[in-house]
């Protein structure tokens, strides 16, 4: 059936909806999840869903004699069913509709058909589509209003009541009930599968499982929703963001309270239903909802499912769960990400960086790798995107053509097990690197090692506050994580805290978490210098996690190696929302590897004599390389600065033979300020940890020499360099220079 919530759309009965208490007004769009998708970002999914849906075509639709999808014939648009359950402005599916009927297009050109005769058919397979072929839901009257007109455009015949484009309840209902919009679907057993009777406790919520038989009006605009969605061929979202905590913030507190409950209640369906989703689900996020219902909607053998997706959730430990769950369920064919400094979301307004997924049920590329497109720039207008693909279609492997980025693959054995990682990193050599260093199994993760990082910052800011050196009960803490607060590998205390009521418990439960080495909660990883920083001395941290249980040359020899190039890249595996501003969490902390400086006394030694001879050395922010000011960055990781000491001088400088005074008029071999260093040459620290990593790791007895080989120091040397060039670090895109 036509979608009844198109009535909904003109503006008077919208309004009366409103008054009716069935439909409360958008004026949050934090809460309510309405980021809109760019427009050149949903032609790039569109062409590549479809482009996708051609490798792996659904067999009830029609075909040419060379066994592509026919898009000249009405049954293949009849029979196509595309779903976006998050439909907003309706960007992605009239960007899709476009798509079709491009290839239509196409392929009517290529049988002779002159103009006339192409827009006529045209214009009838447009209005096949809006009326068979596109199904979207939203809970926003306003954006499915903008929805329609946009399904509209090219041919204003068309009838907005015979539109697919279902306004899902939300809010307070007028039987008393709260609704959740589309996660409603979830009540819906041609959805779910399922029709088990749920206990009291999901009843006393109103949650109710419905079929096809006894459709009540209340429940009809969901069940005809549920009937257009079930079995999609195609599902292409960007599903909303939202922090669950801040659903329904326009509505009084009671009402957000019922809502959340509504949520969690259809959670738990979802749950019971399907029990593999129990840790896919997140209490924070109402994204994996979104996902899983378009998992349970997509067709399950021939269905492919797109979706924009934060770059966390394809990266960080709190996403592995739905990877591994998706990775089961379908083949990840494509993960596409733009690496352009400062121009890097599909979504407008949108805060966390974003990946483009792209997923097929097919069985037949089940053992495939994974397609990683890289992009170094996002296409500006129509010429620069038909650029792209072009490029993306001359290109199977390597570097594409027009400086637009690279494609690369990942291996299945890595997506199967939730590392995703490669569509963080704009090398693939680096992404390859990282993955080798994390899954080393000769060395041992910091978890497996018994070594854990605590955060204090939340104790510091609930129950302490800052103070001055010289009260009594005061205590020094590494407060600051930015480019001014740690300059060198040595811990250096820069505030100091009290208890407001002088409480020497509440105090000395605090101090009990301090630690000789302490690690970034998070930092840019272009003005940032140091992962890590150790000392003598046992400290808390506000912007650094302390590492309780370690003595001290144990904390001086993995500073050496978490500040190294193999630690680098092992904690940027797990970064939080934002590539260029990482947060680590201890979760993602605790899989680092690392030597053995608990029991290997030659190992411990040989790093911690390393933090001894550079603890002194300040340290460059990551985004000037090997050179101290951003005009002498080089252009190329073979490029070595003329005012920096590498090579024998940098030895010589480490072994004594080279004096301080001989480095210049100003010195970077101070605890001073950088103000300091005017345009003075420096010894730069992270070629001397990465030649110390890989003496120690060379001279150990106990590791191989296939692990030998990935610490080879003429391989850091080339990984530094390459970790220089990322776009989130050194600020700029591929391709381009300082003086661009």
């Amino acid at each position: 059936s036509s979608g009844s919530s198109i009535d909904s759309i003109a503006a008077e009965e919208t309004a009366e909806r409103m008054r009716q208490g069935k439909q409360a007004p958008m004026e949050n769009k934090a809460s309510d999840g309405a980021y809109f998708t760019r427009p050149l970002a949903a032609d790039i999914a569109s062409r590549l869903t479809l482009d996708l849906l051609e490798e792996n075509p659904p067999p009830h639709l029609c075909f040419t004699d060379e066994g592509k999808i026919n898009w000249t014939q009405p049954d293949t648009w009849r029979g196509l069913k595309i779903l976006d359950p998050a439909v907003g402005s309706g960007i992605l599916l009239a960007s899709i509709l476009a798509e079709m009927k491009r290839r239509a297009r196409l392929q009517l050109k290529a049988r002779q058909f002159d103009r006339d005769e192409r827009e006529a058919r045209i214009a009838e397979l447009q209005r096949l589509a809006v009326e068979h072929s596109l199904v979207g839901m939203d809970i926003n009257p306003v954006s499915l209003q903008l929805a329609a007109a946009q399904l509209c455009i090219g041919n204003p015949n068309l009838n907005y009541r015979r539109m697919r484009l279902f306004l899902m309840p939300y809010g307070p209902q007028p039987d008393g009930s709260v609704k959740a919009g589309t996660l409603e679907l979830l009540t819906q057993s041609k959805i779910t599968n399922s029709r088990q009777l749920f206990d009291e406790a999901l009843s006393a919520s109103n949650v109710k499982l419905s079929d096809a038989g006894g459709k009540d009006e209340e429940d009809a605009e969901i069940q005809d929703a549920a009937d257009a969605a079930a079995n999609s061929d195609v599902i292409i979202t960007n599903p909303p963001f939202t922090n669950r905590v801040k659903m329904g913030e326009k509505f009084h507190d009671h009402l957000k309270t019922k809502l959340r409950q509504r949520v969690d209640s259809l959670e738990q369906m979802l749950i019971e239903n399907d029990a593999e989703l129990e840790k896919f689900t997140d209490k924070r996020a109402l994204r994996p909802l979104f996902v899983a219902i378009a998992e349970k909607c997509v067709h399950q053998k021939e269905g492919v499912f797109t979706a924009f997706q934060p770059t966390i959730a394809v990266s960080g430990p709190s996403g592995r769960n739905e990877r591994l769950l998706l990775s089961k369920r379908f083949h990840v064919h494509t993960l596409l990400t733009v690496h352009s400094h400062g121009d890097v979301n599909m979504s407008q307004d949108c805060g966390p960086h974003e990946s483009i997924l792209f997923l097929s049920r097919n069985s037949t590329t089940s053992n495939r790798s994974t397609r990683i497109v890289n992009l170094d720039r996002f296409p500006r207008n129509e010429e620069q995107l038909q650029s792209l693909f072009q490029s993306l279609d001359q290109t199977q492997s390597g570097e594409l053509p027009n400086d637009w980025g690279e494609v690369s693959y990942w291996p299945r054995q890595r997506i199967l097990r939730g590392d995703w990682t490669a569509a963080i990193w704009r090398s693939p050599e680096l992404a390859t690197a990282a993955a080798e260093f994390a899954e080393c199994g000769e060395l041992k993760s910091l978890e497996e090692l018994g070594i854990s990082t605590f955060l204090t910052r939340p104790l510091l800011a609930v129950h302490f506050e800052q103070s001055e050196s010289f009260h009594p009960g005061s205590f020094p803490i590494i407060k600051s994580k930015s480019a001014d607060g740690q300059l060198t590998i040595q811990s250096q205390p820069d505030q100091h805290w009290i208890h407001p009521k002088r409480n020497k418990n509440e105090t000395a439960k605090l101090l009990s978490k301090a630690g000789h080495l302490l690690i970034t909660i998070g930092q840019g990883n272009d003005s940032g210098r140091l992962i890590a920083v150790a000392g003598n001395e046992k400290y808390i941290g506000f912007g650094w996690q302390p590492v309780p249980g370690l003595t001290a040359d144990q904390s001086k020899a993995l500073a050496v190696f978490l500040n190294s190039t193999p630690g680098r890249l092992q904690i940027m595996r797990n970064m939080g929302k934002m590539i260029d501003y990482p947060e680590f969490t201890p979760a993602g902390i605790a899989n680092i590897r690392v030597p053995d400086v608990l029991g290997d006394e030659e190992i411990r030694g040989e790093l911690s004599r390393c933090w001894e001879e550079t603890k002194n050395i300040l340290v460059p922010q990551y985004r000037d390389g090997d050179a101290w000011n951003r005009k002498h960055s080089p252009r190329h990781p073979a490029e070595k600065p003329a005012n920096w000491l590498t090579g024998q001088a940098a030895e010589d400088f480490v072994a004594g033979k080279l004096q301080e005074k001989s480095m210049g008029q100003a010195s970077c071999l101070s605890s001073g300020r950088l103000e300091s260093m005017g345009q003075a040459s420096c010894l730069n620290p992270r070629p001397i940890w990465d030649k110390c990593v890989a003496q120690a790791l060379k001279k150990s007895k106990d590791l191989s020499a296939e692990t030998k080989s990935l610490f080879a120091l003429r391989r850091l040397n080339r990984l530094r360099a390459l970790l220089h060039r990322e776009p989130h670090i050194r600020g700029k895109a591929y391709h381009q220079f300082e003086d661009e």
